[in-house]
């Protein structure tokens, strides 16, 4: 196989990967040994960082061209309010939880083994479903707080500085 079709071959594997997915050892090496495909590798990241830039810009929705075009195509602009987060429910919820763990380890019911397994696994049952449902019902949150993308932290900077590695070789 010649060098260029064994080049395509490796870049086609390599834009097939997702954002931010770790690079196939055989990739990698390739990088390393190419000084070709090092080259429009690191010119596709520099491309994706300044598409990043870009498109992280607000753009005023109250623009005389945004509303223009908003008046031709008769799309209503319509505000959108976002509820606050009450953790209040969730709150207390989560303490009468407790409060029913300390009563069953408290209580007598441990004595009987067989009453005291139901109990136990069941409180564990609720417990479980209560964190399961917390986390599911507030995934926009946790998302935005660990999402080492957009702000530059974490794996980002750890793939960044891998591909600035392999590229210098």
């Amino acid at each position: 196989m010649k060098k260029t079709e064994n080049c395509e071959i490796y870049m086609e594997e390599y834009l097939a990967l997702e954002r931010n997915q770790r690079l196939p050892f055989k990739i990698t090496w390739h990088l390393i040994t190419c000084k070709d495909c090092r080259s429009k590798v690191r010119m596709l990241s520099e491309a994706d960082k300044t598409c990043k830039k870009t498109s992280s810009e607000q753009t005023d929705i109250y623009n005389p061209t945004i509303q223009s075009i908003l008046k031709q195509l008769n799309l209503p602009l319509e505000e959108t309010t976002v509820k606050p987060l009450s953790l209040a429910p969730w709150f207390i919820g989560g303490l009468a939880i407790f409060v029913a763990i300390i009563f069953a380890v408290l209580g007598r019911w441990g004595e009987s083994s067989q009453l005291g397994i139901y109990i136990y696994m069941t409180l564990a049952t609720i417990l479980v479903l209560y964190i399961a449902f917390f986390i599911f019902g507030h995934m926009d949150f946790f998302v935005k707080k660990f999402d080492t993308a957009e702000n530059g932290t974490g794996n980002q900077q750890a793939i960044d500085s891998e591909q600035t590695e392999t590229s210098a070789s």
